[in-house]
């Protein structure tokens, strides 16, 4: 029996149907661990060996090189081929681009600029043009980002706002350095194929006969111009299944619309909706905190996830007096877990709403002599040695300002003025800096007379690359010739992560020289086609070689990945959720959906944790109770309030235990009704507004306290005299 066939039978009824449906447009909503991706492959797998459709006619779409990556692995494991067209929305665009360059007014080497590029480029155009220095770079990428997605022409006569007007200018100038630089960004590489697709009838016809079924993974992740191209693609036919779950819709800041997915049976004609809602990751404990909490957004799909894992330990939530005493708790648990139960540190994931909780757990972890990382290190792309050999091959290239800025830090006795110099004298002959040296070198020598070691290193290189030497002969050329390795001599970790860097750099090269296998022959073309490739693969995430350690990460970071054992820190108003959630109700609803996801990760065991009574800039207040908790039925969880530790380390709490099949809270030492005056040990006075379940709702007399959510039970408060 084939793999294929064993894989189909141990799917249960749902996925089965999802995975046969193949004659009108499909929408699969899989709740969290339910199997989508087995449903996926295992469709891929059913369109070749049974429907005969040939792996190249089908086109795959997701939104992460590793999802595509691991969906490729699991075809290939399961038919033995994978199909051609198992890829991101922006791989795809590039693929696009390639073939269409000239369609989109482009040169067949056209550059991808990424965020780091972006940055340079517009510190040096708001530099070059005298715009407010205080404009911070990352907020332009970001209005220009949006600008772009959202179609608006800019124009700095149309602002009545100071920022907006200056950043207008740096859009403009950005847009026409991009057009003459022959370059392109990541938003350009949807852009301009739905564009293309739109206005250009012959080119849609040919990339939509290019495929006879499209699937696309996690829809709910889609953007409108992204929804668009699938669209164009299908041409009203309905071989199309997407996959996704609104409720982890949690990119709208990247350009994600949730009404995509919500509106899928609207905008196909004849398109059914198959639920997936057996989970086979969560114990049911977890599930029913998931199921609760949820079901308070108002734009979702209703659908509960289920386990058969009725059994497992009950969710706690954890009120520490203090940060220091929450990441103290957490350090203390995960020891007693390795030690007492055989868990290892890997099972474990810390999770927040932003870097900036980390700091307590880190210095914590250290203490205890917990083994950790903080989940989404630098890409190898984006490290310093790897940036500057890919601006050694783009000097060579494209000649650009960008790549010889770089360069020339390496070049022995020129600094920034001669830099600078260097720079005016090619714009104002409109020449790249590599024509000039090649070409008016005589004139660069006025401005200084070390670059004749520097020119001799570039007419080498011109030269291999003409002749069609070894791309990676030709860098190491360069690399020597720079006598850029020498910098690196120490026996420092650093130094010698560094040399390791160029050293799978020269690998990464003749790897995808192979991948062509022998399409690209000319090698100026091999390293076009290589720097391009580069821009988009983002799967080079930093690795230790110990891979048992406790996994820190933002939420948005651990999307699709599961442990054991989480603990969610920092649950307090404003921090989670965030107090941008103020904004609006779709605001709010995604905070839900990203509080949602990080509950759904838990396979065994979830801990809640927040800390109160400290002031926290982050929150821009005293820490108190994150609304969500109040949210959530407190008959669903255990909690234990007001963990502090003595000098000597021992543990002390208030603790109050209560699921559905334990005692009720005895509440006799503060009984309270509403109108009661209590007092706060961190905001003062107040008036008892409500008793909801575990919590009191409690009006301060300091204004800027306002209303809070306390545990009833806590020891942070008490009924006034």
């Amino acid at each position: 029996m084939s793999k294929l066939n064993d894989l189909i039978k141990s799917l249960n009824d749902e996925q089965v149907d999802a995975l046969l449906e193949l004659n009108r447009p499909l929408r699969i909503l899989a709740g969290a661990g339910s199997g989508k991706t087995r449903v996926i492959t295992g469709k891929i797998g059913h369109l070749i060996e049974n429907e005969g459709i040939h792996p190249s006619r089908i086109l795959a779409l997701t939104f992460t090189n590793k999802a595509a990556n691991e969906m490729k692995e699991r075809i290939h494991n399961l038919i033995g081929t994978t199909p051609r067209f198992i890829t991101t929305f922006h791989s795809f665009g590039v693929r696009v681009l390639r073939e269409e360059f000239m369609s989109v007014g482009l040169t067949s080497a056209f550059q991808i600029v990424d965020t780091s590029d972006q940055s340079t480029i517009i510190k040096r155009l708001i530099k070059e043009n005298n715009i407010d220095s205080k404009l911070k770079d990352k907020e332009v990428i970001g209005y220009i980002s949006r600008w772009k997605n959202q179609r608006l022409e800019i124009s700095p006569n149309n602002s009545t706002n100071y920022k907006e007007i200056q950043i207008a200018k740096v859009y403009n100038l950005y847009l026409r350095y991009m057009k003459d630089n022959d370059s392109i960004d990541f938003d350009d590489l949807i852009l301009k194929v739905e564009d293309l697709f739109i206005s250009n009838k012959d080119v849609l016809i040919k990339w939509s006969q290019k495929f006879e079924y499209i699937l696309v993974d996690e829809f709910q992740d889609t953007s409108t111009s992204q929804y668009h191209i699938v669209k164009l693609l299908l041409a009203n036919r309905g071989c199309l299944t997407v996959v996704g779950d609104p409720d982890q819709n949690i990119y709208s800041w990247r350009g994600s619309e949730l009404n995509i997915i919500l509106d899928f049976e609207k905008n196909f004609k004849n398109a059914r909706t198959v639920f997936l809602n057996k989970n086979y990751r969560s114990t049911q404990k977890i599930l029913d905190v998931a199921n609760d909490f949820i079901d308070k957004n108002k734009m979702r799909e209703k659908k509960d996830i289920y386990s058969d894992t009725k059994s497992g330990a009950s969710v706690h939530v954890k009120e520490a007096a203090s940060q220091p005493f929450e990441a103290k708790y957490v350090s203390n648990k995960i020891n007693e877990l390795v030690n007492k139960k055989g868990y290892k540190y890997s099972d474990f994931f810390i999770l927040y709403r932003n870097h900036a909780i980390s700091r307590p757990f880190e210095t914590s972890f250290q203490n205890e002599k917990i083994p950790f990382e903080i989940y989404g290190g630098m890409a190898f792309r984006d490290r310093a040695v790897v940036k500057d050999l890919s601006s050694m091959i783009k000097m060579m290239t494209h000649g650009n300002l960008i790549a010889f800025n770089r360069v020339f830090k390496h070049v022995p006795k020129i600094g920034a003025v001669t830099v600078e110099k260097i720079f005016s004298l090619a714009k104002s002959k409109d020449k790249t800096v590599l024509s000039l040296f090649l070409e008016d070198f005589d004139e660069l020598q006025l401005i200084s007379k070390n670059l004749e070691s520097f020119k001799n290193i570039l007419i080498t290189a011109k030269s291999e690359i003409d002749s069609n030497e070894k791309p990676v002969k030709i860098l190491q050329g360069i690399v020597s010739g720079l006598g850029y390795e020498l910098q690196f001599n120490s026996k420092s970790r650093e130094d010698e992560e560094a040399k390791a860097n160029i050293l799978t750099f020269y690998d990464q090269l003749e790897s995808y020289i192979e991948l062509t296998d022998g399409e690209i022959t000319n090698t100026h073309e091999l390293f076009i086609s290589f720097l391009q490739n580069e821009a988009i693969d983002v799967t080079n995430a930093e690795t230790d070689e110990n891979p048992n350690k406790v996994v820190m990460s933002t939420v948005h970071g651990a999307k699709g990945l599961e442990r054991r054992v989480v603990f969610i820190v920092g649950v307090n108003n404003n921090v989670f959720p965030s107090r941008f959630s103020k904004i609006s109700v779709n605001a709010l609803e995604e905070e839900r959906r990203l509080f949602y996801v990080a509950i759904t990760r838990a396979k065994e065991e979830l801990y809640i944790m927040y800390s109160v009574g400290t002031f926290s800039h982050l929150a821009g207040e005293v820490l108190s109770t994150s609304r969500f908790l109040e949210e959530i039925d407190s008959k669903l969880y255990e909690l234990e309030s007001n963990i502090f530790y003595h000098s000597s380390s021992e543990m002390s709490s208030k603790i109050i235990i209560p699921t559905v099949e334990q005692k009720q809270i005895n509440t006799s030492s503060k009984e309270v009704v509403k109108g009661d005056i209590v007092e706060h040990a961190a905001f003062g006075l107040g008036v008892v507004i409500s008793i909801q379940g575990k919590f009191i709702s409690i009006a301060f007399s300091d204004p800027k306290y306002k209303t809070k959510m306390i545990p009833l039970n806590s020891n942070v408060w008490w009924k006034s005299n």
